[in-house]
């Protein structure tokens, strides 16, 4: 699993999971060491997800009480940029040479 961001005019540094995502994982790997800080930043941030079930779980929701986060409709993906990156991102991937191991796909993910 990889889980990417874009701050202003530039993608944040891929985060890959073994695993499926959790709701647990979500907030340790992903929300504590990278998305609160950047919440902490620049006034008038806003961090958005979408529905995915780590996204709304429990523990998640408790970690992001109280930072104005927005609701989202369920199936919005022309309103979610991150998911026109995720295309760019899988067209560059797809115009090289196709990955042979899990190691050479995060390599190729990480350069795209």
């Amino acid at each position: 699993m990889v889980w990417g961001g874009i701050i202003f005019d530039h993608k944040v540094s891929l985060v890959h999971i073994n695993g499926n995502l959790t709701a647990d994982r979500y907030v340790t790997q992903i929300l504590e060491p990278f998305v609160l800080p950047w919440l902490q930043g620049p006034p008038n941030t806003v961090f958005q997800q979408d529905n995915a079930k780590p996204h709304v779980g429990r523990r998640t929701l408790n970690s992001l009480t109280g930072l104005g986060i927005l609701p989202w409709p369920a199936a919005s993906p022309d309103q979610n940029p991150i998911e026109h990156l995720w295309d760019v991102i899988e067209r560059d991937i797809n115009r090289g040479p196709r990955q042979q191991t899990l190691d050479d796909l995060h390599t190729a993910l990480d350069v795209a």
